[in-house]
């Protein structure tokens, strides 16, 4: 066969096996190993020869060859056969759960850093094994910077736990502790989350700090809102779009006779209303909040007819 012959066959089909004679009239053994590693590395490849010395042996095998055999022992050929398959599908299995390994870390590491909270996972003595991209970039520095550092030093600046510190909190009750603190102008959400061992012992931790500067920022304006409609004279309450009470001031809860805010939170505006006054104003009302896209709308009445602020 000629080395244009032996292509067209590997472009034919799939091949088993591949034996080839060391010496050829137009072609070479080690030439048709060439061009079958190029093509397939997987097929198993068997030298033949009648001349070839063991140094020479030892090279074909070096370059690639599965085995080689003597013609003067060619009743070994259908054992070195068989070898040379099940060497080469124990390479194609390994190599099959090396890239399967390959894809998962792939995805698990495009997934760990693809998170918006700052992750990273530590050990019980707060050493960062590992942390994703928010972490890194949250606190100043690469991933790489990041592997064996304290984690108390990077989010608090000091060498011990802090007061309430998660980790701690998490080592004792051996479940998720969580912690909310204010780091120069933002707040984070601090949790830790213990990982156990085979003994079911804690072995280390997923630590997770989440920005929470906004939240903050809203829970403080609606305080503020609220100090507000708490000091008015008017009635307000404040109502999801299925008519429940989320706030009241104590204005309105004594229009209706109640004692506390409390008593009212939770409660649902049709018990203030008759069945008219849900058909020709309430029903509609929601109706118009649905038109505008859900925006908040406020409405006020009289003390007759009540006062009112509506919120989705």
């Amino acid at each position: 066969a000629t080395e244009e012959e032996m292509r067209a066959a590997l472009d034919e089909k799939k091949w088993d096996v591949i034996l080839a004679d060391y010496k050829l009239p137009t072609f070479s053994g080690m030439g048709a190993l060439k061009v079958a590693g190029g093509r397939d590395k997987q097929i198993p490849f068997i030298l033949v020869s009648g001349t070839v010395g063991e140094s020479a042996a030892v090279e074909c095998v070096k370059a690639g060859a599965d085995d080689y055999i003597i013609k003067d022992s060619l009743m070994f050929l259908g054992i070195a056969v068989q070898h040379a398959m099940d060497d080469a599908r124990l390479r194609r299995e390994r190599t099959a759960m090396e890239k399967a390994f390959m894809d998962s870390a792939n995805e698990w590491n495009t997934t760990f850093n693809s998170i918006n909270d700052a992750v990273c996972l530590i050990d019980k003595n707060r050493t960062i094994k590992r942390c994703n991209y928010v972490m890194a970039k949250m606190f100043g520095r690469s991933q790489e910077d990041r592997i064996s550092e304290n984690c108390c030093n990077l989010i608090h600046g000091t060498t011990e736990s802090i007061k309430n510190c998660p980790v701690a909190r998490s080592l004792k009750s051996r479940k998720r502790e969580i912690e909310e603190l204010q780091l120069d102008d933002k707040w984070v959400s601090v949790t830790a989350d213990p990982v156990f061992g085979s003994d079911n012992e804690i072995t280390s931790f997923v630590h997770i700090v989440r920005d929470i500067t906004e939240r903050k920022k809203a829970e403080e304006k609606t305080r503020q809102l609220a100090t507000i409609a708490e000091q008015r004279v008017e009635g307000v309450a404040v109502a999801d779009l299925e008519g429940n009470l989320q706030f009241v001031n104590h204005a309105w809860t004594a229009m209706h006779g109640y004692e506390s805010p409390g008593d009212l939170l939770g409660k649902n505006l049709s018990i203030f209303h008759t069945e008219k006054q849900l058909n020709t104003q309430v029903f509609p009302f929601n109706e118009e909040v649905e038109r505008e896209e859900k925006k908040p709308v406020k409405y006020r009445t009289n003390e007759r007819t009540e006062q009112h602020s509506r919120q989705r």
